[in-house]
């Protein structure tokens, strides 16, 4: 609405000097001829239009940021009787219009069960000050990517692989993982994803224990 009451004072700006030009109340040397004014306020009003269009579709929709979805693909291989390797891929793919540049990837591992200390991550979580909605269980491992000028183009997928082996005991684990926005330089702002996963390493067997998905999709 308020695009609308501009292009209309412009154009009864344009019709007030036209008509006082021809009327003789304003000298016409003052101003254009009437089809030099018709031309330089076309031109006016298809510079605000297209500037509108840009602003909105590249810069109100956030066209010119990326875009990412995200997944955890988790799957769990006997080693022994006492351990057991859990692999976590990261998949991802750019959704967004520009190329997306990837300099560093974290992949977290944490323990849900069994859980040891059921009782203290309760009492954290309860407590008010506790300012982390996740329960502080216990870290099984972390992996940081290091990459290399990486770029996944507009549509293209890709994905991250890290590997962790724990105990045979461990039977639900928690992933998270953190790909940092090249765009948000010196911040720690990106795509963060979170799954529960149930990888029944208690049970020891030959076979690999069936893999496990979660999704999601995040923009900054």
């Amino acid at each position: 609405m308020k695009y609308a009451l501009t292009i209309v004072a412009i154009l009864a700006f344009a019709y007030y000097i036209t008509m006082n030009s021809m009327l003789g109340e304003l000298p016409l040397d003052q101003y254009l001829t009437g089809t030099q004014i018709i031309e330089s306020f076309a031109t006016w009003i298809a510079i605000i239009i297209g500037g509108w269009w840009t602003y909105d579709r590249f810069v109100s929709e956030r066209h010119i940021y990326p875009r990412l979805e995200t997944t955890h693909d988790v799957s769990a291989v006997p080693l022994g009787p006492s351990k057991t390797l859990v692999r976590v891929m990261l998949r991802v793919q750019n959704t967004g219009r520009p190329v997306l540049k990837c300099d560093n990837v974290l992949i977290r591992l944490q323990q849900i069960a069994p859980c040891e200390h059921l009782e203290w991550i309760e009492e954290q979580l309860d407590d008010p000050s506790f300012e982390n909605g996740e329960g502080p269980f216990p870290v099984l491992g972390e992996r940081e990517l290091r990459l290399d000028d990486m770029e996944i183009e507009p549509g293209e997928p890709d994905c991250f692989v890290a590997d962790f082996i724990v105990s045979a005991t461990v039977s639900c684990v928690s992933v998270y993982s953190h790909l940092a926005n090249p765009r948000k330089v010196g911040r720690e702002i990106g795509w963060n994803q979170h799954s529960v996963h149930r990888i029944n390493g208690a049970d020891y067997d030959t076979k690999p224990q069936p893999e496990t998905e979660s999704s999601g999709t995040a923009v900054a």
